[in-house]
Formats: C-alpha cells, sequence, structure tokens
C-alpha cells in the first residue's frame, strides 16, 4: 500500500478519532513529510511492501550523522512507530518495521533554569521599555510564566474570560492533551493583569493578550518580545520554556511534586523527577556530615566555631577521638566504609 495514503489516513486518525490537537497533528504529519522526503531522496518506493527495517536503521544513521540531535531523532522515530502500528492495526501490516529500530541514548542533562537575579532582571528590562502598552503587557506574561509554569501555546491561548479577577483564578483551556486545569493567581499577578486589561486595544479578538493594532500574539511575536527583553537585560541564553522550569523547580522542591503535577499540567510524575536534581537543601546534611568526618568546618552563618572542626586546627589524639566519639553509634559500628 501507497504510504502517502496511510499518512492522509492517519492524520484523520489522529484529528477526528483520537482528537489530537491540531498542532499535534501538523508536527506529526512535518515528521512523516521528512520520511516519505527521505524515501525519494533515496530512491526507495514509498510502499508498505519496500520498506524495511534497515531503511529505517539507515534513516537513523544519517540522521545522527548529520548532527541531529538523539532527542530529535528519537522525536522522529517515536512518530514513525506511531504510524506504522497504526497500518498494522488498521491496515493489516504485518509487522511494523519502526519497531525493530533501537532509539538514540539521550544524556541525562538538568534543565536550564533562570536565576532569579535573571527573572529580575527580565522584569526591569520590561519595564524599561518607552511604550507604556508594552511594558504592562509583557512584564504580565513573563510574570505568568514564572509563576504558573505556562507552556508558550498554553500563554498564547488565555482568553479574556479564562481569567477571574474575583475569583482570583486562571482556567488553562487547552494543556497538553486536553488537560483543563483552574490555576490560583496570586494577588500581584492579579493586579498586573488588571492594569494589562486597562491599557489593552479594544478589538474583537477573545484573546487575553494582542498586539498594539489589537491581533493576536503569535510564537514569533513572543519569542521577539523575549528577544527585545534579554537584550535590554544583557542576557543571551533566555528562551520562554526556562521560564516553566523556573517555575517547576520552585514548586518541586518548595511544595512537592504532586502541588507541581497540577500546577504545570503533567500527566505523571516522571518528568518531575529531574527538577528535584536541581536543589541540593536535602543533600546538605549528608554533606555536611561527611565534611565533619573529614574534619572539615561545616558550621552556619554565626554559629559559634567549634575548634575540632576549625580547618586551621590540628586535632591531635584527645581532641580527634572526642571528634570520633560525637559521630552518630551507627557510624561508629560499621565495620567498614563502603564505596560506590
Amino acid at each position: 500500500m501507497q504510504l502517502q495514503v496511510l499518512v492522509e489516513d492517519f492524520l484523520r486518525h489522529i484529528e477526528l478519532e483520537r482528537g489530537l490537537s491540531p498542532r499535534t497533528v501538523v508536527q506529526y504529519g512535518d515528521e512523516l513529510e521528512k520520511w516519505l522526503a527521505y524515501l525519494s531522496q533515496n530512491g526507495i518506493p514509498a510502499d508498505t511492501d519496500d520498506v524495511s527495517v534497515d531503511h529505517l536503521r539507515r534513516w537513523v544513521q544519517d540522521m545522527s550523522s548529520a548532527g541531529l540531535a538523539p532527542r530529535t531523532v528519537k522525536k522522529r522515530l517515536s512518530c514513525l512507530r506511531s504510524f506504522y502500528a497504526f497500518a498494522c492495526h488498521y491496515h493489516g501490516l504485518p509487522a511494523s518495521p519502526a519497531a525493530a529500530v533501537m532509539s538514540p541514548r539521550i544524556p541525562h542533562t538538568l534543565p536550564d533554569v533562570l536565576t532569579r537575579s535573571e527573572v529580575a532582571r527580565l522584569l526591569e528590562a520590561c519595564e524599561a521599555n518607552h511604550f507604556r502598552l508594552y511594558r504592562i503587557r509583557d512584564k504580565c506574561m513573563l510574570l505568568i510564566c514564572c509563576t504558573l509554569g505556562l507552556r508558550r501555546q498554553e500563554l498564547l491561548d488565555l482568553r479574556l474570560d479564562d481569567w477571574d479577577a474575583e475569583q482570583r483564578t486562571v482556567r488553562i483551556r487547552k494543556g497538553k492533551g486536553d488537560r483543563e486545569r483552574l490555576l490560583p493567581c496570586p494577588d500581584e499577578l492579579n493586579a498586573v493583569v488588571s492594569q494589562w486589561l486597562e491599557v489593552r486595544p479594544r478589538t474583537d479578538q477573545p484573546y487575553l493578550f494582542v498586539s498594539r493594532q489589537g491581533y493576536r500574539i503569535g510564537p514569533d511575536s513572543l519569542q521577539h518580545m523575549l528577544a527585545r527583553a534579554s537584550k535590554a537585560a544583557g542576557l543571551d541564553r533566555p528562551h520562554l520554556h526556562m521560564f516553566r522550569h523556573f517555575a517547576a523547580t520552585a514548586i518541586v522542591n518548595g511544595h512537592g511534586t504532586e502541588q507541581a503535577r497540577r500546577i504545570l499540567g503533567h500527566a505523571g510524575y516522571d518528568t518531575l523527577a529531574v527538577y528535584t536534581h536541581l536543589s541540593v537543601e536535602d543533600l546538605r546534611p549528608a554533606v555536611n556530615h561527611t565534611a565533619a568526618m573529614a574534619g572539615i568546618s561545616v558550621r552556619a552563618a554565626g554559629d559559634a566555631a567549634d575548634p575540632r572542626l576549625d580547618p586551621g586546627t590540628e586535632l591531635a589524639g584527645k581532641q580527634l577521638q572526642d571528634l570520633v566519639a560525637s559521630m552518630p553509634d551507627d557510624w561508629r559500628q560499621s565495620p567498614s566504609p563502603v564505596y560506590s
């Protein structure tokens, strides 16, 4: 069967039967078009009878050799797995050639998170804009992102009636996976949104954020705004999703993963696990303990100095015995240290 026919049927399936968002359907279509283009460029007939596992493996290798990030390669392969699984289930394809292809290993890296000082500089940069409308609107959008951790499209999809100033809540209607959620709005953020509504251009657009001409804000305009604020703040690294990382880190380490999951709109907890690695405060007591065993001072600011733990004090004989004796019993009874 011709792959182009299957692709068209697959896109209708995920839109009409699975109910995926239009943006997601477009992304699937783009990835599948890249696959069909690869087949055409390499003289491989775009037919289910002619495409083999070897073709897909070579495609993955070619993408890696071209310098594509492992995450991008994995995303494209995942798209093909869904497509061929659909072909097997609904069109009688005997087996999926994508099922046997291994995904590239993705390095475990921590997300790049803005610091509090960087967020403050970006907000100050927004306030320095000589257009009052931009000053208030840009600050409002960034405050929403770093406070509520909205995704880019969630921010752009906010409507006027999603914001309830009296109840101090905001409704996210088009979250990922069509998961709707209701979030509380802090007083300061509520005040900034109210200021924006006072200067917002009169327009028939139902969306909360619009341009000076009254048009809906798009992704490119949003990126341009952030680039302008970043330049004014003297920063060259921020992208909008870093504000979501900022909010996620603060919520996870301050209030736990359950609150973070509900606020950020995650279906599960796996994605949130990475944010627990961005705070070291829960590890500090354990490291202080090992530092004390090494005779390193670990006193908090303002605490009286313990001469036994002062780096400038030599621990001789009796003092060293006293230090060891002050350690927890379970440590002194341990037969040998464990290394890993």
